[in-house]
């Protein structure tokens, strides 16, 4: 997958309850085909393209089993809590 293939993800909480996380999904995958929906967006140049939540978990869960010593070393990128 490449670097930009899904920027900004919406999540929701842990403990979403599944019959909802299934809803909004598929409510998200159909406004992701809406022709008023892709008219708007192409109107104010925003570049929205649908990655399927199978898929963005599929990658996540790839970035999550790196190495501990990758995940070390990477540590520097990561935002530290304000104590």
């Amino acid at each position: 997958m490449g670097t930009y293939e899904f920027q900004r993800p919406f999540t929701v909480p842990p403990g979403t309850p599944k019959e909802r996380l299934q809803l909004l999904r598929k409510a998200f995958a159909e406004t992701m085909k809406d022709p008023a929906f892709i008219a708007e967006a192409e109107k104010v140049k925003l570049e929205a393209t649908y990655v399927s939540a199978e898929d963005i978990e599929k990658y996540v869960s790839q970035i999550l089993a790196i190495r501990p010593k990758a995940k070390e070393l990477l540590d520097f990128l990561m935002v530290q809590p304000k104590k």
